[in-house]
């Protein structure tokens, strides 16, 4: 089942940070910032919070098909999979994500980002923070919350790029596994908006079903008095959409909690998109699927899915 759901504190802090294209005000085409904004990179781990963007309208509805271009502000400090610019197309959702994003240098970096839409160029600049180690981030996040100022990177993780809002340091991050108080929001925090930010798919993946009024060894589909039963949950199924980039892979009860880049507040939205599952000596699965189920927090249900017959073959929350 297709959830929704909120975390009204991060989604607040969070509302600055969504960045606007410097852009002509008769364009009416902008760039926003949906993920990057004010994150830190941890060098030593080699990973960073790769900078997604969505490209909108005068309406403000995605504008998919559009050439993004993506580069590091200097040329140094960060890389996209060793070189300092790269390319991506909108999706259906009008978004482009940064991939191979890393961070080579300490220090405060910006990534600017560029399009042109209808012969029209538009632009935005999303700044992030890199240190060596999680301890100095740590230690970074430290200074900034009890006021003691720090480094000039320091100070601009802490001020989330300045006058474009941005998680500060003074939000609580991950880093290295461990919850910091008022660390900061680095690469292996992968959901910047919260674990209840964004659209979220829930699901429990198996390999096989029968059908048939006769005993069920396994999960019977829609409760006990359901004809479908579900047989061998499978662990280490990896899920993917067609909606971005973003996975999941299921754990040994074969259950998976995928976390779109769609924000929640596009959860009316009757987007058309295919959920695919692939898992080691299985057929791959894949389902049509046209929007999502919208159900209240409170409410929610996992999905069931079988690799074998393909099942469901169809859904519909719209």
């Amino acid at each position: 089942m297709l959830k929704r759901f909120f975390t009204a504190t991060l989604v607040s802090c969070l509302a600055a940070s969504a960045v606007l294209a410097q852009q002509s005000p008769s364009s009416g085409f902008k760039i926003v910032v949906i993920s990057g904004e004010g994150a830190v990179n941890i060098i030593q781990q080699k990973t960073a919070v790769a900078p997604v963007i969505e490209v909108r309208d005068r309406n403000n509805l995605p504008v998919p098909g559009v050439t993004v271009t993506f580069s590091v502000g200097g040329g140094s400090g960060a890389s996209f999979g060793g070189a300092s610019t790269m390319t991506a197309t909108t999706n259906a959702l009008g978004q482009a994500t940064a991939t191979g994003f890393t961070p080579t240098a300490a220090g405060a970096i910006h990534v600017n980002v560029t399009a042109a839409v209808q012969g029209q160029t538009i632009s935005a600049a999303i700044a992030q923070t890199n240190f060596a180690t999680a301890a100095q981030a740590a230690q970074a996040g430290s200074a900034a919350a009890s006021g003691g100022g720090g480094s000039s990177a320091a100070g601009a993780a802490g001020g989330g790029a300045a006058g474009g809002g941005g998680i500060g340091l003074g939000t609580v991050a991950i880093i290295g596994g461990a919850a910091v108080a008022g660390g900061a929001v680095i690469a292996t925090q992968t959901d910047l908006f919260g674990d209840k930010g964004f659209i979220k798919i829930l699901g429990q993946v198996y390999a096989t079903i029968t059908f048939g009024p006769g005993a069920c060894a396994g999960v019977r589909g829609e409760g006990a008095t359901s004809n479908s039963c579900y047989l061998q949950r499978l662990g280490g199924a990896v899920v993917t959409t067609t909606l971005d980039n973003a996975t999941a892979t299921t754990d040994g009860a074969g259950n998976f909690d995928l976390t779109t880049t769609l924000p929640r507040s596009r959860i009316d939205e009757c987007l058309t998109y295919t959920i695919t599952i692939t898992a080691a000596g299985q057929p791959t699965y894949t389902v049509n699927t046209r929007g999502f189920s919208g159900n209240q927090e409170g409410n929610e249900n996992r999905q069931l899915f079988a690799m074998s017959p393909p099942t469901p073959s169809f859904m519909s929350g719209c």
